[in-house]
């Protein structure tokens, strides 16, 4: 199965969009991107992100942004709660995931 997310940082990657949230040169496109993923209600997103696979993850292109930016985008709180623990559910494969993970959920 395909993560939409996963394709979004892929193509980034691939177009060179970037990901800080400062600036303005690429249009933003990876946050229209993950805006649209996240729709109106954020579950989504919030799905994808619990399906990530932290191991194939990291070798992503700037994929620790893209992480927090998601992350942050997520709509409400129980959406952040559920990825959290699925993500902590994941602690041991990646040490560079978990390391991201605990600057954003603890």
């Amino acid at each position: 199965m395909n993560n939409p997310f996963v394709g979004i940082v892929q193509t980034a990657g691939l177009l060179g969009w970037c990901m800080s949230g400062q600036c303005t040169t690429c249009g933003s496109m990876f946050f229209v991107a993950i805006d649209r993923l996240a729709g109106e209600r954020g579950d989504a997103l919030a799905d994808a992100l619990c399906q990530l696979d932290p191991r194939t993850f990291v070798a992503l292109h700037q994929w620790e942004s893209a992480l927090d930016v998601a992350f942050r985008t997520l709509r409400q709180s129980s959406q952040q709660d559920m990825v959290s623990r699925a993500w902590l559910a994941k602690a041991g494969q990646s040490p560079s995931f978990d390391k991201v993970v605990r600057s954003l959920v603890l």
